[in-house]
């Protein structure tokens, strides 16, 4: 029997099976923008993100019975970039970006950038993983909508939907947004001279320095715990910049976010806003003073850019053993740069450096650490040109002429060069008289 409602329109709806991205409809109430509206772009692409973390299930082909289940991509977590979503949906890559922002501050995504090996050998850097916090996407979908501190969800008549005991929806981590968005943050963007350290960096430094540093990011974001790749940050940072020029730049970093209209939830961030602002004030720290004794070195001789640095004037003095003591602090900030902002990879740096040192042409052009950075992508051309022909298969192809003609080749080859003078043996004076006696004769 054909089940009917009465409408042709609803019936025929009964054939249709959709199957994709699932938008709960509490999800525009929850997940709203700054001016209360909610929040498309973030949807849309939290439902697609939702939609690959939802388990495929496998059933017997025989019984039908269901055998197991198993998950849509490869990795522990799911692998997309912004340009996939910029032409699945259409968005621009910075609402992208932006609408990313707002998912993290909710606390149901979160970004991790990895470097991975392709099948084909080749090394990938700053490759996008999303994470999906089930138990905030559970507490978005199945919850009142998301009120502002001292607000409550009210009906039409303007009565509290919140029965006793109950609360709006908030992510886990945090507390009910003020709707000012105060933070207690000072105002440090004009940092005295005479308040930067130099006596102690984050290769010397304590856990307890660390712990400083993420108590007092973690109070300036006002949420949440702090992650792994936070840790990370703050100990890159601290290699560079002491603890307590951190703190203090720290705070101008939240500062200027303010400013901005942004807001911080990872330290990666304020990592290169505390270094390259402590750089500044360091050499300008120098000139102000004019300090005639060195400073105090910023790079450690245990970091891996001053082990860089030293490698190249090793391998640079092997051929001139009368080149001149480079600063191999300056070295190590270019080292550093390729690092950090060009994504080099540590151990090829150090292949490098032995390669073009070795090389009759780059060992001759290559004579400081900001030459290597320059003229790395050629380096690295040229090695693989270099690999390439060495690799090449020589021609082995072999002679398959035949025996016969090898021989007759050989027999010609060998052959006696005739001498100048005639068969007969005769000389030209005696052919010369026959000549004559045979005209006398005639």
């Amino acid at each position: 029997m054909k089940l009917s409602t009465g409408l042709e329109t609803v019936d025929q709806m009964q054939e249709v099976h959709f199957e994709g991205n699932v938008t709960p409809h509490t999800w525009y109430q929850n997940l709203l923008l700054k001016n209360k509206k909610p929040d498309l772009i973030g949807i849309t692409i939290l439902a697609d993100i939702a939609y690959w973390y939802r388990p495929t299930y496998v059933y017997d082909d025989t019984t039908g019975q269901l055998k197991g289940i198993k998950k849509k991509f490869r990795a522990d977590l799911l692998q997309r970039d912004y340009e996939s979503f910029e032409n699945r949906f259409g968005f621009s890559k910075k609402q992208i970006r932006e609408a990313f922002d707002r998912l993290e501050d909710s606390k149901i995504v979160q970004r991790h950038w990895r470097t991975i090996t392709t099948n084909q050998g080749m090394k990938a850097n700053n490759v996008l993983f999303i994470e999906l916090h089930v138990d905030n996407l559970k507490a978005l979908t199945y919850s009142l909508p998301y009120c502002s501190a001292g607000e409550h969800p009210i009906d039409l008549e303007g009565n509290s939907l919140l029965t006793q005991g109950e609360t709006p929806y908030c992510p886990t981590g945090q507390d009910p947004i003020a709707p000012e968005g105060n933070t207690n943050t000072k105002s440090s963007l004009e940092i005295s001279t005479d308040s930067i350290t130099t006596t102690k960096t984050g290769d010397e430094s304590s856990p307890d320095d660390v712990d400083k540093l993420v108590e007092r990011f973690t109070q300036l974001r006002n949420s949440g715990f702090p992650k792994a790749d936070d840790y990370h940050s703050i100990k890159r940072t601290l290699a560079v910049v002491p603890v307590n020029n951190a703190l203090e730049l720290l705070e101008s970093c939240f500062e200027t976010a303010q400013k901005r209209g942004k807001k911080i939830t990872v330290f990666s961030y304020c990592e290169p806003f505390i270094i390259e602002r402590y750089e500044a004030l360091l050499a300008r720290h120098q000139l102000v003073d004019d300090v005639e004794e060195p400073a105090t070195p910023i790079h450690s001789t245990d970091s891996i850019q001053y082990q860089l640095a030293e490698r190249l004037l090793e391998r640079i003095r092997s051929n001139n053993q009368d080149f001149k003591q480079p600063d191999l602090q300056l070295w190590s900030k270019d080292m550093l740069l390729m690092i950090r902002k060009d994504q080099r990879d540590q151990d090829q740096m150090f292949k490098v450096i032995d390669w073009c040192q070795d090389h009759s042409f780059w060992k001759i052009h290559i004579l400081s650490a900001s030459k290597l950075r320059e003229k790395y992508d050629q380096l690295l051309v040229a090695a693989a040109e270099e690999k390439r022909r060495r690799n090449k298969p020589q021609n082995t192809r072999k002679d398959n002429m035949p025996k016969w003609c090898r021989k007759e080749q050989e027999d010609k080859e060998n052959k006696p060069i005739p001498s100048k003078s005639t068969d007969s043996g005769k000389s030209f004076q005696q052919l010369l008289e026959e000549s004559r006696r045979r005209k006398k004769a005639n």
